[in-house]
């Protein structure tokens, strides 16, 4: 299994980057959409696109930043966001349109992250990095990405929780990534 842990919550402060050689690239999410079982859980479609194409780099950081919505609450909630291996489409994603319920996922690569929910609604931020690099970096699905709950809580967020999460439509992602050489004809002997 590969899990990327994080802790994240409502936060006030951006994280800097310092590499001389560093670019950076915002991007927004393009495509939003929310789905459910039926029974009650529900989980969260999005795509997010740099605004420039990202070929042949090598990312340092990328980091999501949404604005959480609701009252506080003196709880945390755990979720996870996973990469989508299947295409969709935002106005037909429903729970039950996949090969697998729920969402076609790569089960074993997500970052987990925690939202403590005292403050009610400010803004959070997610390491994106490691979900990134695998895009980027080892051509890993780009179909966008799924919250879900962890699985160890419940099998979807509530529809209460999920509302929480509806800046996600309006959220921007930060990439911090240095180009690499490209890789020349081989040298003649």
């Amino acid at each position: 299994m590969r899990r990327f842990g994080l802790t994240a919550g409502v936060l006030a402060v951006a994280m800097s980057f310092g590499v001389a050689d560093a670019r950076r690239s915002d991007g927004a999410v393009q495509d939003y959409t929310t789905f459910a079982d039926g029974s009650g859980n529900m989980r969260i479609l999005f795509r997010v696109s740099p605004e420039e194409t990202l070929a042949n780099v090598a990312i340092s950081r990328a980091t999501l930043r949404f604005q959480l919505q609701g009252a506080a609450t003196d709880r945390n909630l755990r979720v996870r966001v996973h990469p989508v291996t299947a295409s969709w489409n935002a106005g037909s994603a429903s729970w039950d349109g996949w090969t697998t319920a729920g969402g076609d996922i790569e089960d074993d690569l997500y970052v987990p992250f925690e939202v403590d929910l005292s403050s009610g609604s400010g803004w959070v931020e997610v390491d994106m990095t490691p979900l990134l690099k695998e895009q980027y970096e080892k051509g890993a699905s780009s179909e966008g990405f799924l919250l879900m709950s962890d699985p160890g809580v419940s099998n979807g967020l509530a529809s209460s929780d999920a509302s929480r999460f509806a800046g996600l439509a309006n959220a921007t992602i930060d990439i911090r990534y240095r180009e690499l050489p490209s890789a020349g004809p081989p040298e003649r002997r």
